[in-house]
């Protein structure tokens, strides 16, 4: 596939002109509806489906620019080269707005560079320069046209502007890490790559090309480690590829997108995995599996509110899932909500009155917040009954504690302690109890 990665500036440009474009197209309501659903299955990777929706567009409105802008990203994404080209200058010779006519000057200019046609790259580049100045892509993008060119000094002066306009991005970096290693200036060359990499770690050539710095420097060991962190993204890589074609040509399989998120949470690709889990979802609104998966990715990021928004869906879908329940219980507290807490491990003990787990958080948490005391013990009890394990037994050592109640909360720690006896926290609660305890003898 062509481009940066994720997909032609992650979609987010393609997509949002669309969007911005919409309020002053909307005389033909079907041509809307089918040119909206042909970016949703572009957003989706369904190109084959992509490419019929937009054609179908093309054949009753043959000079709609957003049309042919938007099969040209499908041609695109297949690697059919000379469709693209032909689909983005028609483009250009349609009226379109300005924003899209310069995203496909953009895109001519990756197609002639990859068919290693670099004067219409070069031409087609600096035009989309000159009409998004304000755009660090472009500018990025000129830079790769010019140092496949040979042109040093045009593409360091393009990666620089670029940096300046946005110093995020990280294919910049690469770019300056690229021009320095050909200068024989390895450290400079190890900063930029690093800094690549910092920025996007899934691009195979950043460690491949840091791996080549490291041994100009005659540092072996790092080099090895690049080459091995090469070869895990490639090999990352070819199975998202694998799994991308499979959802292709089964496009109504959800466990192929779950698969292909689960490929990309593995690895820490927590952008590309929450994407996936969102078309998932998106496509079929009744998939618990879905919202449990985008719901753990955004636990793994400390991400509280969205965890919350995934979690409370499933619970919407499957209000009898116990574990969704608690896992809710969980992610309230990290938000520190603690009612919400509180009402959502309720929840999990009337969706399995055999969650151990659930008797034991909701009453550790009442415990914390020193209310419903009472109460506390018993489910403290239920969960011992139901999970004899070191961590409920502590939890009923600890309510009891709360209650004032040393000599039952001394045995429960004792018995804690028996399951793991070496456990520092477990030890820490025996302390403090017999503290207590002999503070009531004196």
């Amino acid at each position: 596939m062509l481009g940066y990665q994720p997909i032609i500036v992650a979609l987010a440009w393609t997509v949002s002109f669309c969007y911005a474009l919409l309020p002053h197209a909307t005389a033909n309501a079907t041509r809307q509806l089918h040119l909206e659903r042909g970016i949703d299955y572009i957003e989706m990777e369904l190109y084959d489906q992509a490419l019929a929706k937009l054609q179908k567009v093309i054949q009753h409105h043959s000079s709609y620019g957003p049309a042919h802008f938007y099969l040209g990203a499908a041609y695109r994404y297949k690697d059919m080269l000379n469709a693209a080209a032909a689909s983005y200058q028609r483009v250009l010779n349609l009226e379109t707005e300005k924003q899209m006519r310069a995203v496909a000057h953009l895109c001519l200019g990756i197609i002639y560079q990859t068919q290693g046609q670099l004067v219409l790259a070069e031409e087609h580049g600096r035009t989309a320069v000159a009409q998004l100045p304000e755009v660090a892509e472009t500018s990025a993008r000129l830079g790769d046209i010019y140092l496949q060119g040979g042109k040093l000094d045009q593409a360091l002066a393009a990666y620089q502007q670029a940096l300046q306009l946005n110093p995020e991005p990280a294919e910049p970096y690469h770019g300056l890490g690229r021009i320095a290693l050909m200068q024989n200036q390895a450290e400079t060359a190890v900063q930029y790559f690093q800094s690549a990499i910092d920025r996007d770690a899934f691009i195979p050539s950043y460690h491949y090309n840091l791996a080549t710095a490291y041994r100009h420097l005659r540092n072996l060991k790092s080099a090895k480690q690049q080459m091995e962190h090469f070869q895990r993204v490639k090999a990352y890589l070819d199975t998202v590829q694998k799994q991308r074609r499979a959802s292709g040509d089964k496009p109504n399989d959800m466990d192929l997108y779950l698969e292909l998120a689960t490929a990309h949470s593995k690895v820490g690709n927590f952008t590309a995995a929450i994407r996936v889990y969102q078309i998932a979802v998106g496509r079929q609104p009744s998939l618990a599996e879905g919202y449990r998966g985008l719901g753990e990715v955004y636990i793994r990021q400390r991400d509280w509110k969205n965890g919350i928004m995934a979690y409370t869906k499933l619970t919407e879908i499957h209000p009898q899932d116990a574990p969704a329940w608690e896992r809710l219980g969980r992610i309230y507290i990290n938000a520190k909500k603690f009612e919400a807490a509180v009402n959502a491990w309720k929840n999990a003990i009337v969706a399995s009155s055999n969650s151990a787990n659930a008797h034991n958080n909701l009453a550790r948490l009442y415990a914390g917040l020193e209310q419903n005391l009472e109460p506390a013990v018993r489910l403290a009890q239920k969960a011992v009954a139901l999970q004899a394990s070191a961590k409920h037994f502590d939890t009923l050592a600890y309510v009891y504690y709360k209650n004032r109640q040393y000599y039952p909360a001394l045995t429960a720690i004792q018995q804690a302690l028996e399951i793991e006896p070496n456990n520092q926290q477990y030890q820490k609660q025996l302390a403090a109890i017999q503290s207590n305890i002999l503070v009531g003898k004196e």
